[in-house]
């Protein structure tokens, strides 16, 4: 096969690729608008009035609907990455105004939430050992409670502790309650010995 058979099969390629006359297309694109699926009786009735096959007309609604599909998706696939840009640049500028937003009178809300706490947490600390001095304040120092179980100490031992504790003041309480309790005794003692002796007359 020669140079000359090449060229008459690629003009003739050209020629079946270009098989329709702008006149024919403009109004098979008519026909296309009025209705996209002909039956076989429309498609034969068309190509007899544009000197088509019946065949040549089918295959050209197919690529037509099939064009038409595409050219719809594209546009559809714009539209949803349009909108898609556009919620994207909205949430970062809610995102940027959130991180940016402080109120003139109350400041950042985390940060004054977490100021307001550690304040409670410390005015806590401070009413409690205001309580507990208010609580012990007569025995001159703060008291701490002791545990269920805890044996209690005898008077001695408690008239030797009193003693060592500082300006004597526990001490000197404990000796008066002592001294009282002696009183006490020795004036019961006595009221029985009066009230024995009377019975014995």
């Amino acid at each position: 096969m020669d140079s000359g058979d090449d060229q008459q099969l690629q003009e003739q390629g050209q020629k079946n690729y270009h098989r329709h006359t702008p006149s024919q297309i403009q109004a098979l694109e008519a026909a296309f608008m009025q209705c996209s699926h002909p039956d076989e009786t429309q498609r034969a009735m068309l190509g007899r009035d544009l000197g088509l096959e019946p065949r040549k007309v089918k295959y050209w609604f197919q690529n037509r609907r099939t064009q038409k599909k595409v050219q719809q998706e594209r546009q559809g696939n714009d539209f949803l990455r349009a909108e898609n840009d556009r919620i994207r640049c909205e949430n970062i500028a809610l995102r940027d105004a959130l991180q940016n937003a402080v109120c003139p009178s109350c400041g950042p809300p985390v940060a004054e939430d977490y100021y307001d706490e550690q304040q409670l947490r410390v005015e806590n600390a401070r009413l409690k050992e205001e309580l507990a001095g208010l609580t012990y304040k007569p025995l001159g120092r703060p008291f701490t409670q002791m545990p269920q179980g805890t044996p209690q100490m005898s008077m001695a031992t408690v008239q030797m502790g009193g003693h060592h504790q500082p300006f004597g003041r526990a001490g000197l309480s404990l000796d008066l309650y002592l001294s009282g309790a002696g009183m006490s005794e020795g004036c019961g003692q006595e009221d029985s010995g009066a009230h024995f002796s009377t019975n014995r007359q």
